[in-house]
């Protein structure tokens, strides 16, 4: 009777491509109202008021200079992807924004994509990518990313992120004998650079691939490829030399930022606060803003910093237990904290958080919860109908926030 069971509840395979034009439908659903939007805030420099992205003939420029440098504002972010994708918009829909917030939702879906299959490569669970995919696709949290032209950056390099990884995956998969191996490789080093000229946040890419190696010991081969991420690592290095000298734009000047003045420790332990938002808001994403004002942390023992501080410790002891029990789920946990470290204010920033900060993060959160969804769902025919209906309630709380946009 559990073999019968265990046969009932096994997994039908559905193919990639009816997810992916799945994915497709339902993130133009979610998101086509943004269609309708008009250029915001920093849109008005990086577009508007810039010639670079107006001429084919200015990609040298942009190239060469910082990412606010047409529009006369001065910054020190080195973003050439980003203005390349500006300039093609700009060659096809000229100053509309249709056009602009068209590509943001493009890109958000394919790399919803990228998250269905990031979580079915380390699994081989597809009910767990499919609830992946469709939790980064329609997740309110990543609304504000989606619909603001200028984070651009963010969606981009997520894109290069996601795709390295994957190409990464599937080099160390790859039997021995397999000669596109060496493409997948390649792949992946090119995304790694399309990332890095994306947003500086991508020089962890290297990061993230050792804990795809840590990953693919469960899986002992034969034969197994040479891991070659020491070439991640050079451009890694390579890139922060450039940065600290022909391509740092400060001019000698400081930039300034908010928390610069705030020490080390205070700023770590506001960041704990900030990470425990970061989770109220993946799991109840109620209260988004713009702009988040948070106060620095003073002192440990204040009732939210303690508090937070004790989770994180709580959150810990959760990783280790992942560690020691799940692979797949330890890759998903670090995915979310590893991807967080660059906006840890070790390196003060403009500020202590932003929900666009979240955007690559949560992929590894999304991950984590379908994999647990998954795991209810093969422990009972009761669960597997319980797994269902979750997914039709997504669906049908997508059509119901299309009504609505459509009645207001």
């Amino acid at each position: 009777m559990k073999e019968k069971n265990t046969h009932l509840l096994a997994e039908k395979f559905i193919s990639h491509h009816l997810i992916i034009i799945a994915l497709f439908i339902l993130g133009l659903l979610v998101y086509y109202r943004s269609l309708e939007c008009v250029f915001l805030f920093d849109d008005i420099a990086l577009i508007l008021d810039n010639p670079l992205i107006k001429k084919f003939s200015y990609i040298k420029d942009i190239f060469k200079t910082h990412l606010y440098y047409g529009s006369g504002t001065y910054s020190n972010f080195y973003r050439p992807i980003q203005s390349l994708s500006y300039m093609f918009d700009y060659h096809i829909w000229g100053l509309k924004p249709f056009g602009y917030h068209l590509t943001n939702t493009v890109l958000h879906i394919i790399n919803s994509i990228c998250v269905y299959f990031l979580c079915y490569k380390i699994s081989k669970k597809q009910d767990a990518g499919i609830i992946a995919g469709l939790l980064y696709c329609v997740h309110t949290v990543l609304s504000g990313t989606v619909y603001y032209i200028a984070s651009r950056a963010d969606i981009l390099s997520s894109t290069f992120f996601l795709l390295a990884t994957l190409f990464y995956l599937l080099y160390k998969d790859s039997d021995i004998n397999n000669k596109n191996a060496i493409f997948f490789y390649l792949f992946s080093l090119t995304s790694f650079i399309l990332a890095l000229l994306s947003k500086e946040i991508s020089i962890i890419v290297p990061l993230v691939l050792m804990l795809c190696l840590f990953y693919q010991d469960k899986y002992r081969v034969k034969n197994k490829r040479p891991c070659l991420i020491w070439i991640f690592f050079i451009i890694a290095i390579l890139y922060a030399l450039l940065r600290a000298t022909l391509l740092n734009f400060t001019e000698g000047k400081l930039i300034e930022t908010t928390t610069a003045p705030i020490p080390l420790y205070n700023r770590l332990l506001t960041t704990a606060k900030v990470i425990m938002i970061y989770l109220r808001l993946l799991f109840v994403p109620i209260g988004l803003h713009m702009e988040w004002n948070i106060d620095p942390a003073r002192s440990f023992l204040q009732d939210e910093v303690f508090l937070s501080v004790f989770g994180l410790f709580v959150i810990g002891f959760f990783g280790y237990f992942l560690f020691r029990s799940s692979k797949e789920k330890f890759f998903a946990f670090s995915w979310f904290f590893i991807t967080l470290l660059p906006y840890s204010n070790i390196f003060p920033l403009a500020y202590f958080m932003g929900e666009g900060w979240l955007y690559l993060p949560s992929a590894g959160f999304f991950i984590l919860v379908a994999l647990y969804f998954s795991e209810i769902r093969r422990k009972s025919r009761l669960w597997s109908n319980v797994f269902t209906l979750s997914i039709i309630s997504i669906v049908m709380s997508v059509y119901h926030r299309m009504i609505l946009n459509v009645l207001n």
